[in-house]
């Protein structure tokens, strides 16, 4: 039987990879990827304040090839 982390880590991956592959490389999240990601499955961000920036601050952060 999974235990809750495991089941969390599966479908972590699973969403991850369903985003990962609609354009460029099937191994990263492009900035639309990532955004269409946030939208669809995490719709209550768009009822959060949510300084400005903090997505530009985000992929900062988690763009560790800096873009290429």
């Amino acid at each position: 039987m999974h235990n809750n982390l495991e089941q969390a880590l599966g479908v972590l991956t699973c969403t991850f990879q369903r985003y990962c592959r609609k354009e460029g490389d099937k191994h990263t999240l492009s900035r639309g990827e990532l955004m269409d990601l946030l939208k669809t499955e995490l719709p209550s961000l768009k009822t959060l304040k949510i300084k400005e920036g903090a997505f530009e601050e985000l992929m900062t952060l988690l763009d560790t090839n800096k873009g290429n």
